[in-house]
């Protein structure tokens, strides 16, 4: 009888400290789940909201490039994506990267592009006989494509830059006046500009 109470005590004894032996391999391992992984905005300024699922206390979010025109707000389980106004004439791409126990999932966040800009104050460009260079300014919130519109030997474009570009005429040797356009393209948006040389 002593003997089986001597076992029954042995045994409670070891039902107590089991429990204390738990390894750091039974750690429960951190679970992250996002409503979305991808946010679309249009070009207008906006907000969306979407939800973190974690079995964490805590998680974070950032966004890891220099996004300016994206800012973030953590509230409860739910993060707000909010996005500024685009005037740039092309989308805009960025990401938001959560964080909850070392896990990590990324958001890609899409902006629809503004409306294309493309202004000029010129409509017709006189060289004299002699030739030279001109600087030609433009206005646009994206890249623009300047071109010659037809074979002309005697125009040679240069420098061009995201809102100018330089225009280089040779002598006219011809009694005749000759011209050519410029074609200035971004977008649908387009602009002309007519180059005359004296003869």
């Amino acid at each position: 009888m002593r003997l089986s109470i001597k076992y029954l005590l042995g045994c409670l004894a070891l039902l107590f400290l089991l429990p204390a032996c738990k390894g750091n391999d039974e750690i429960e391992e951190a679970t992250l789940d996002l409503s979305t992984e991808k946010l679309t905005f249009a070009k207008e300024a906006s907000e969306q909201t979407l939800t973190v699922s974690t079995n964490k206390e805590s998680w974070s979010a950032l966004s890891p490039q220099e996004a300016t025109w994206l800012s973030l707000t953590q509230e409860g389980n739910t993060l707000k994506v909010r996005t500024e106004a685009n005037d740039l004439g092309h989308d805009r791409v960025g990401s938001v990267i959560v964080n909850a126990g070392g896990l990590q999932k990324r958001v890609t966040v899409r902006q629809a592009s503004g409306d294309v800009v493309l202004a000029t104050d010129l409509e017709r460009l006189v060289f004299p006989i002699e030739g030279g260079t001109k600087k030609v300014v433009f206005e646009s919130n994206t890249t623009a494509k300047v071109e010659i519109g037809a074979e002309a030997s005697w125009l040679k474009l240069a420098e061009v830059t995201k809102s100018s570009f330089t225009l280089a005429a040779e002598r006219n040797e011809s009694d005749a006046p000759r011209s050519v356009k410029i074609v200035i393209t971004a977008g649908a948006q387009l602009k002309e500009i007519e180059v005359t040389q004296d003869g």
